[in-house]
């Protein structure tokens, strides 16, 4: 039921309509309605906040090769991309989906930046691949930075940083973490082809292997000055491989 007030004005409800009074005005509003999930959609929010929270644990290890510099939807994108490979878990019901028996390789080439995708900045040949030894190999096509690369405007030295994250079976923590890099400039020659190997690595585990370009200007005769930004910052993930 609606009625005036001492304002006036209407307040209360009429046919799904509801009155009531913001300031000095009149608000008019349907009724909330009160939505309930069917099973189906309960599970299928079951699947999607486990993709959530696998997402904020994988983030934990991969800031150290995004930092800050990552487009403002890129957290959407990458937990859009984990549900989609625990949803390839088609062995599982509903709301039991599990991102290891999934298709951990959907997140292979994900880019961090999409102002600045890795892709466009650097040509490179890379491999990846785990040995027998329980050890995960980087490997880098010889390249010539002048033509490989893309330099922005006024910067000529860089460094190719490899993070490889690796990562438990069931829980997903963090176990340890490898770094690989190569300094690189412009008037720099062509490289050798690059190699990096790790130690061995804990059984069950999903190691992923990501890369970024740091660009640096110089500062000083001594020092050096790093130039990424949110809006420069080529960062991707190369592999997911499970061990």
């Amino acid at each position: 039921m609606a009625r005036l007030n001492k304002n006036k004005k209407l307040t209360g409800s009429i046919q799904g309509l509801v009155f009531r009074e913001v300031g000095d005005i009149n608000v008019v509003q349907s009724k909330p309605t009160r939505v309930r999930q069917t099973e189906a959609t309960k599970k299928a929010s079951s699947d999607f906040g486990r993709a959530s929270s696998l997402t904020k644990k994988l983030s934990e290890g991969l800031q150290n090769i995004f930092f800050s510099y990552y487009d403002k939807k890129m957290y959407n994108r990458l937990r859009g991309t984990v549900y989609k490979a625990l949803l390839e878990n088609h062995s599982a019901p509903k709301g039991e989906k599990e991102f290891w028996e999934g298709d951990p390789t959907l997140l292979n080439n994900f880019e961090f930046n999409t102002a600045s995708l890795f892709s466009h900045y650097a040509r490179l040949g890379i491999t990846c691949s785990a040995t027998t030894g329980k050890k995960v190999t980087v490997g880098v096509k010889a390249f010539d930075p002048k033509v490989h690369i893309k330099w922005p405007e006024n910067l000529g030295e860089a460094e190719l940083c490899f993070l490889i994250s690796c990562y438990a079976k069931d829980s997903f923590k963090l176990l340890k973490q490898e770094v690989f890099k190569k300094q690189v400039s412009f008037n720099s020659a062509t490289t050798e082809n690059l190699h990096y190997s790790t130690p061995p690595l804990p059984t069950d585990c999903l190691v992923l292997v990501s890369v970024c370009i740091l660009f640096y200007k110089e500062k000083s005769i001594v020092s050096k000055m790093l130039s990424n930004t949110k809006k420069l910052h080529p960062a991707k993930i190369v592999e997911a491989i499970k061990i």
